[in-house]
């Protein structure tokens, strides 16, 4: 499996860029662990999923400093008050 930044696209169109094949997303799917475990009440396992997932994570300062914010959040607070995170790839 090739990761999404490595892969060049085949079409364009205006600002979509259009890949072909299957690609892997490693800090994607931490997140994502990570705000299932959330909503579950595993904190451990939140916790692992989101520190992967900073571990993964691109060069993006927002992003790896909202993934830092929520792990300090999992470490200290109630974990049903602490808010899942937006996922990344939705913007």
């Amino acid at each position: 499996m090739l990761l999404l930044c490595a892969a060049t696209p085949i079409a364009r169109f205006g600002n979509l860029l259009v890949f072909r094949g299957t690609f892997s997303m490693p800090g994607k799917q931490k997140h994502r662990a990570g705000k299932i475990c959330l909503k579950r009440g595993h904190r451990e396992d939140a916790l692992n999923a989101y520190t992967a997932a900073l571990e993964r994570a691109p060069d993006d300062p927002v992003l790896r400093q909202s993934l830092q914010d929520q792990i300090q959040r999992v470490l200290t607070q109630s974990l049903d008050k602490i808010a899942a995170l937006r996922d990344p790839g939705a913007e």
